[in-house]
């Protein structure tokens, strides 16, 4: 069944109107038709399956069948990483969403060639509810605001969430952790600073090797998640 994105599930066998974007997307992408099943998720662990009462490119209405709420993975993961250039960063934050992270938080680093601005939530949050629908994650991620690898750090130290710093000599894999949370950053393709490993390590983050190779930013967090993916079982 294709999925669409309804921020607000009711309950079975009440109707709910899907319109913007996400009715268009219907019936001229996926061309549904009345009486067609779908799946609806809400992008906070829900999900529902719904028969489709009337469809055009304004508006689909929709009979909810069954509602489930979905445990979210735990740890939940927490990813921030420099900003990969152009249409790299939509992939990096498509593919992390597939596999399944909690939040994505864009970092401003010294060797950082994209700054991140305000601008960018917006198209992010795009890329985020397409792969959600694309997957069948019924997670969305939260976007956080840009900051620096220490106020990162602290942040995660302060929280006594486990950090980790991708590089090179560092653990092969993290240990199993009972924590509910858990967090990774991966610096831009010229390396975190001197300065900034130092503020990482300070801070209280283990490093993490992602092989013996020089990985681009957007593999680097896709190798990353999946590590923490094969974790959480």
């Amino acid at each position: 069944m294709n999925c669409f994105f309804c921020p607000v599930l009711p309950g079975p066998t009440n109707l709910v109107t899907v319109d913007g974007a996400e009715a268009r997307h219907a019936a001229t992408s996926r061309r549904q038709k009345t009486g067609e099943r779908v799946l609806l998720i809400d992008g906070r662990g829900r999900r529902a399956e719904a028969t489709i009462v009337a469809v055009d490119r304004s508006a689909m209405e929709l009979r909810i069948e069954s509602v489930e709420q979905l445990a979210r993975p735990r740890p939940a993961l927490a990813l921030a990483t420099a900003v990969a250039k152009g249409d790299r960063q939509g992939t990096l934050l498509d593919m992390a969403t597939q596999i399944g992270i909690a939040r994505y938080i864009p970092l401003l680093c010294d060797h950082g060639v994209v700054k991140p601005d305000a601008h960018n939530v917006p198209r992010w949050q795009r890329i985020c509810t397409q792969a959600c629908k694309q997957s069948h994650n019924p997670y969305l991620p939260e976007i956080g605001s840009a900051v620096s690898p220490l106020e990162f750090a602290s942040a995660m130290n302060d929280a006594g969430t486990p950090l980790y710093l991708a590089a090179p000599g560092g653990d092969p894999l993290p240990p199993q952790s009972g924590s509910e949370r858990v967090a990774v950053c991966i610096g831009p393709e010229g390396g975190f600073s001197s300065r900034e490993i130092s503020d990482l390590i300070g801070a209280g983050a283990r490093p993490l090797s992602l092989g013996p190779n020089i990985l681009r930013i957007e593999t680097a967090a896709i190798a990353a998640v999946s590590i923490f993916n094969v974790r959480r079982g």
